[in-house]
């Protein structure tokens, strides 16, 4: 039997007229997408293909790259680290009201000259930041030396209410933090209402306390709080960046990539290799990696690295410091 085939009518034409060039279009966007955003560039070397990221764990002979912190530990918004000169040991600093499962708890975990986490000391929730200086933990209210040799015991301050002392006190301190009103009492209060700041000051081991509205005016500028170590990664020569891949663009006119880059430490004789997601900037002839964060103490011989939230030792391998 034949079928007699009818003819397209000139409303069908037109839809598949239509069709064809709506497939060309999609097509011709895939294709400018992925011409634009494609690798650059030669191909890495096979060589690249095994190094790992932080959370990989990075390890060589003697040195290793780890967590500082447990999978399970949250580990959001913990401060730059602080570093005390006299017992060699670094603090940092949980940031109270951001910790999901800790709202308004504020902890301080520690490290010792070897880069071991060794103890941790948690605050109720207090609704005042507590800091860091020379050792010490300072409350709003008191003080303590754990810190420096892990006494938990609590020091009032000794109070100063003569304001024209100041000059004076800060004359005799080894060291001096101003606190504002607002960190120091509960809104609603009769201080809070005077605007009565608060200004500590180490003399001779302990800590006086001048309180006083405006004594925060003479707080001087700095570019990092007292104590804290600044990040050392755009100055360092300790990260050498060895290897680019280019992922994806950013803007052709300044040749901007997200990409992944592939740095190294060497330690001695140890080269630890890792991988970290970067930004090439190529119009400026400049790098960086992006929540990747390294510090350092003179007085250490270990270093730290900070990436999407999570702290890693630079520091020797966990069976050789046992035999230190």
């Amino acid at each position: 039997m034949i079928i007699k085939q009818h003819p397209f009518t000139l409303s069908q034409k037109n839809w598949l007229l239509l069709f064809a060039l709506a497939a060309v279009f999609i097509i011709s966007i895939f294709y400018g997408y992925w011409f634009e955003n494609g690798i650059g560039g030669p191909p890495l070397s096979a060589k690249y293909a095994t190094i790992p990221a932080l959370d990989e764990g990075v390890h060589a002979e003697k040195y290793e790259i780890s967590p500082m912190f447990s999978r399970d530990f949250d580990v959001k918004d913990l401060s730059a680290p602080f570093y005390d000169e006299y017992s060699k040991t670094i603090i940092i600093m949980s940031t109270p009201g951001v910790m999901a499962d800790n709202r308004g708890v504020q902890g301080f975990y520690k490290i010792d000259s070897l880069g071991k986490l060794t103890d941790s000391l948690i605050f109720a929730p207090e609704y005042r930041p507590i800091h860091l200086l020379n050792g010490f933990i300072l409350h709003p209210d008191y003080y303590t030396t754990w810190w420096r040799n892990g006494d938990t015991t609590t020091h009032p301050y000794l109070k100063e209410t003569d304001a024209t002392k100041y000059q004076q006190l800060k004359a005799k301190a080894e060291a001096v933090y101003y606190l504002p009103y607002k960190d120091v009492w509960k809104y609603g209060t009769a201080e809070f209402k005077q605007e009565t700041d608060v200004v500590l000051f180490l003399i001779n081991r302990q800590w006086h306390a001048l309180y006083g509205p405006g004594l925060y005016q003479y707080k001087p500028a700095e570019k990092v709080r007292a104590g804290e170590l600044p990040d050392l990664l755009a100055d360092s020569t300790a990260i050498v960046l060895e290897a680019v891949k280019k992922e994806s663009l950013i803007d052709a006119k300044a040749d901007s990539w997200f990409g992944t880059g592939y740095l190294y430490f060497t330690l001695q004789q140890d080269t630890l290799r890792f991988k970290h997601e970067m930004v090439l900037e190529g119009n400026k002839g400049k790098e960086y990696w992006r929540n990747l964060h390294y510090y350092h103490a003179g007085g250490i011989p270990f270093a730290l690295l900070y990436s999407n939230d999570r702290y890693y030792g630079v520091r020797l391998k966990t069976s050789l410091n046992s035999n230190r």
